[in-house]
């Protein structure tokens, strides 16, 4: 198509609210308006979980983790130990590595500290067979993300998740498994659930 053309139709679609033009940096961006506004959302709900969430001394933490070692019998590497008290300390945290590098070590022990603390946990994952494998590795319950979210059906095409916004989840960390096979339009949905002061642990490799 010639650029002409192609250029009227890009206004009228951002008239009617379709599109949305958006500058980032030198570069003229255009986003469809409905994934435009979930990638806004997300970027502001996790800062607000970052700058809400409650506070706990290095020094508490890395006496917690001392005595899950002595319980537990077991030693943590100083990178487990490290991703441990950043996992309990932030109100966002992104956990990455490939197999075999420790992360169920470091989950373990994250929900044996949040339970100590008497918080509320979820486990969740974007498909069942990734929710099946965490509760196999944690030996506690694990969701599909679209179960944490009581999804519904809503005439058969759209989804509905009867947790929202205006409903909130009850717990206090969520801990999310293979958290890059997640699209946008979910971690939107998710994140609209958590309330504030609540805390996030994203898993991925």
């Amino acid at each position: 198509m010639d650029r002409e053309p192609l250029s009227d139709i890009l206004d009228e679609l951002a008239k009617n609210g379709s599109v949305c033009k958006r500058r980032i940096g030198s570069r003229k961006c255009i986003y469809l308006s409905k994934f435009y506004e979930a990638e806004r959302y997300v970027c502001e709900k996790l800062k607000l979980l970052e700058d809400k969430s409650v506070s706990y001394g290095i020094n508490d933490v890395s006496r917690t983790i001392d005595n899950i070692e002595i319980t537990e019998g077991i030693k943590y590497a100083p990178m487990q130990r490290e991703a441990i008290s950043l996992a309990v300390t932030s109100g966002v945290m992104v956990l990455t590595g490939g197999p075999g590098t420790g992360k169920t070590t470091v989950i373990k022990a994250v929900i044996g500290i949040f339970e100590r603390m008497g918080y509320k946990i979820a486990l969740a994952a974007p498909t069942g067979r990734a929710a099946k494998r965490m509760s196999e590795a944690t030996s506690c319950e694990a969701k599909t993300i679209h179960r944490l979210l009581e999804m519904e059906f809503n005439d058969g095409v759209e989804p509905k998740f009867i947790k929202c916004e205006k409903n909130l989840l009850d717990e206090n960390v969520i801990i999310v498994d293979e958290a890059s096979m997640i699209d946008i339009s979910l971690a939107e949905a998710l994140l609209k659930a958590i309330k504030p002061g609540a805390k996030l642990l994203l898993i991925g490799d």
